[in-house]
């Protein structure tokens, strides 16, 4: 018989990423590895909201410009710039960042597998990182430029798993 495995230490770490992702809103799901799954597949699995504005404020000049360049024109009238640019915010909003997060509890690293299915999916355009706790998964997120992280980061305290 199989001896019974005690509970898993990440499982509060993951916990708490989890309220977090759910709070800023980013769907994600919770990858269970069994005998059969590929090896280094991490933790969570899901994808930022689409693109977020940097919360500058917009001057009809700067999104004229900004439709001109998306159309590769050289004129444009106002109407003209609010419905390239209306398609554009429709289009961004669709679109979101793959994420991917390998929790580890403090002091543990990812596996090689896990680095290397990390690195794979980086370079596809994912963001990916190993996070140690709550905190550090927002502050990744941040730094991946996602615009909700970077309102929060700093505004939570870590706890530590028995707490």
């Amino acid at each position: 018989m199989t001896p019974k495995r005690g509970p898993n230490p990440e499982t509060p770490v993951t916990g708490q990423i989890r309220a977090i992702l759910d709070m800023m809103r980013v769907a994600h799901f919770k990858h269970w590895s069994g005998p059969f799954s590929e090896k280094g597949v991490p933790d969570l699995i899901g994808v930022i909201p689409g693109q977020q504005t940097d919360g500058q404020p917009m001057t009809r000049t700067i999104a004229r410009e900004m439709a001109m360049e998306l159309e590769n024109a050289k004129k444009m009238t106002d109407v003209q710039a609010l419905v390239v640019l209306a398609a554009e915010v429709i289009r961004l909003r669709a679109e979101g960042r793959p994420l991917f997060c390998e929790v580890k509890v403090p002091g543990k690293d990812a596996s090689e597998d896990q680095e290397k299915f990390l690195a794979r999916m980086r370079t596809a355009g994912a963001v990916t990182f190993v996070a140690h706790s709550a905190r550090e998964a927002v502050a990744e997120l941040a730094k991946a430029g996602f615009q909700e992280a970077k309102r929060i980061e700093g505004q939570f305290e870590d706890r530590t798993p028995d707490e």
